[in-house]
């Protein structure tokens, strides 16, 4: 959303409280994107993932319960393959990752 606002000439008057970086000036000088983590949330956190170079990680469910998949989804574009059983090192270091991106999530539209 803060791309889509800079790139309207959109200036809030108050903290709207989205998430994102605005990378309107990577857009329009055609630079190459940096690598980042890409986070998502599901409805009330049920779920919740992390894209972050050549993998993704999806967390399903909490506690006892919850289910961790992860997938190359360059070899695996179609997440396919589950590779969270032989990755654990990859697994572990998505979790960090994710659950720094978790910790700065300020979207009150995911409740």
């Amino acid at each position: 959303m803060p791309t889509f606002c800079s790139l309207a000439g959109y200036e809030a008057e108050r903290d709207l409280k989205w998430d994102g970086a605005n990378i309107a000036e990577l857009l329009m000088d055609q630079s190459p994107l940096p690598v980042r983590p890409i986070y998502t949330a599901g409805p009330n956190w049920r779920s919740n993932a992390l894209r972050f170079g050549d993998w993704k990680l999806i967390v399903h469910g909490i506690g006892e319960s919850q289910r961790v998949e992860l997938f190359n989804v360059v070899d695996d574009p179609s997440e396919s393959t589950d590779r969270a059983d032989v990755e654990s090192e990859k697994v572990k270091d998505m979790l960090a990752r994710l659950h720094a991106a978790a910790s700065r999530d300020r979207d009150s539209l995911a409740n």
